[in-house]
């Protein structure tokens, strides 16, 4: 079965992002492994790497060469004017260059996936939102910290209305995209 298995970019970049969802999104707090998203975005810039050594185009890399010498400067005037402590500057310097490393890389990658890739993913999501329905409407969503974990911070469950509103909002986003 295993020999079977095609290891293209787009099934690598299909387990990446099924993974990425249920291990970084989903299951986040409740696994209590707080380097999920590190290593998902060391994974995707890797990943990103192999693909642009392989296509051997080196003209893509220039805008994020270009991002990555902002961001150094960025840095560098940071240590400079001792805005804060090295510690807090190197930490900002990650959280801010993250993001974009992230859709960078996606976009440098450029996966196709198959009718049958997305029918997965739709099930899934489809899959979980029902499971968070049935959580919300349980009232149990304050105990359930895998996807809203600023919630868990409050000092009383919140309210249903708060609830629906989420409920509401995800309707419509998928009616707006899916039509």
């Amino acid at each position: 079965m295993l020999s079977r298995l095609v290891c293209s970019k787009n099934n690598l970049f299909f387990a990446f992002l099924v993974a990425g969802y249920i291990f970084g999104v989903i299951l986040y707090d409740f696994i209590e492994f707080k380097y999920t998203d590190e290593l998902m975005a060391l994974f995707l810039c890797l990943f990103a790497g192999v693909i642009v050594w392989e296509r051997k185009n080196w003209k893509e890399l220039i805008p994020v060469v270009i991002i990555i010498i902002i961001f150094l400067f960025y840095a560098i005037y940071s240590f400079i004017i001792q805005s804060n402590v090295p510690k807090a500057i190197f930490t900002d310097l990650l959280i801010q260059i993250k993001p974009f490393l992230g859709f960078y890389c996606a976009y440098l990658i450029a996966p196709q996936f198959s009718s049958s890739q997305k029918y997965f993913i739709s099930i899934l999501c489809l899959v979980v939102g029902g499971l968070l329905i049935i959580v919300g409407l349980s009232g149990q969503l304050y105990t359930y910290s895998g996807i809203l974990p600023a919630l868990r911070r409050l000092p009383s469950p919140p309210p249903f209305y708060f609830f629906i509103a989420v409920l509401i909002n995800g309707v419509m986003f998928s009616y707006f995209y899916f039509c």
